[in-house]
C-alpha cells in the first residue's frame, strides 16, 4: 500500500480534507478526526516511505498542522504532535515545514498549564535532529529556555512533581545539544533557575529525599562548579 504513492497521495488528501470540513463546519466528530489521526501516524512511521515522499506529505498536512494556531479550540493537539515525532523519528532530519510546527508548541504548553506531556520527546528529537536549525533560528534557544522555566515552576492544578521535573530535563537537554550556542545570558537563565528551585533546601536534605527535578538541577549545578 505505501509503496504505491498515488494511492497513498489521494488518501491523504481525503485525510486532510476531512479534517478541514471538520473545522468549516464548527462541528467536532471526535470518531472521524481520531481515526485520520491515526492512519496519518501510520503513514509517518513507514521509514522508507517518509524518506522519499516527505517534502510532499508535509504540504499536503500544513492545513492539520495549521490547528494548532489556537488549540485551545481542539482536543487532538496531542495527536498533531504525535505525527510529528514520528516524521522526525524516521526521517532523522527537521524540516522547514516541522520548524515552523515547532514556533506554535509553546501554545500547546500553555494550553497544558505549563507542562511538556508527549511533548518533550518532540522536542528532545528537535534538539538532536534539528540543532543546527534551532541554533540558526533567531529566539529559538530562548523559546526553550522559557517553556523550561515556566515548567519547572509551574504551580497549575494539573501538575505534579514529575511534570515540574520535564523542565530541568529540558535545561539537560539544550545543554546537551546546543552548548556552543548558548551566551552567558542563556546560561545564566538556565543555572540562576536552577539554583532558585533548589536553594531553599539544604544539601544534606536534598540528598536525602531528591525528587527527579532537584537531581537534574544539582546535577547541572554541580556541572557548573566543575567548570569553575
Amino acid at each position: 500500500f505505501f509503496n504505491d504513492t498515488a494511492t497513498t497521495e489521494i488518501y491523504t488528501e481525503q485525510i486532510v480534507g476531512s479534517v478541514r470540513c471538520v473545522q468549516e463546519t464548527g462541528t467536532w466528530d471526535n470518531i472521524i478526526v481520531t481515526k485520520c489521526c491515526n492512519v496519518l501516524r501510520c503513514v509517518a512511521e513507514q521509514k522508507v516511505y517518509i524518506q522519499m515522499h516527505l517534502p510532499k506529505i508535509e504540504m499536503e498536512l500544513e492545513p492539520l498542522y495549521a490547528f494548532l494556531e489556537d488549540p485551545g479550540k481542539i482536543d487532538f493537539d496531542d495527536d498533531i504532535i504525535g505525527i510529528v515525532t514520528a516524521f522526525i523519528k524516521q526521517s532523522k532530519t527537521v524540516s522547514e515545514t516541522q520548524m515552523k510546527v515547532f514556533t506554535l508548541f509553546k501554545k500547546v504548553f500553555d494550553k497544558q498549564e505549563h507542562s511538556f506531556g508527549i511533548m518533550l520527546e518532540t522536542l528532545n528529537l528537535y534538539l538532536a535532529y534539528g540543532n543546527q536549525a534551532i541554533a540558526n533560528t533567531p529566539g529559538a534557544i530562548d523559546y526553550l529556555i522559557q517553556m523550561s522555566q515556566e515548567a519547572l515552576f509551574s504551580q497549575g492544578k494539573s501538575i505534579n512533581e514529575a511534570n515540574q521535573a520535564e523542565g530541568a530535563t529540558l535545561f539537560q537537554l539544550i545543554i546537551q545539544s546546543v552548548p556552543e550556542c548558548l551566551t552567558i545570558q542563556q546560561w545564566d537563565k538556565i543555572y540562576s533557575s536552577c539554583f532558585e528551585r533548589l536553594k531553599s533546601v539544604s544539601y544534606t536534605h536534598l540528598r536525602a529525599h531528591e525528587t527527579g527535578r532537584n537531581l537534574v538541577c544539582r546535577l547541572l549545578l554541580e556541572k557548573k562548579k566543575e567548570q569553575i
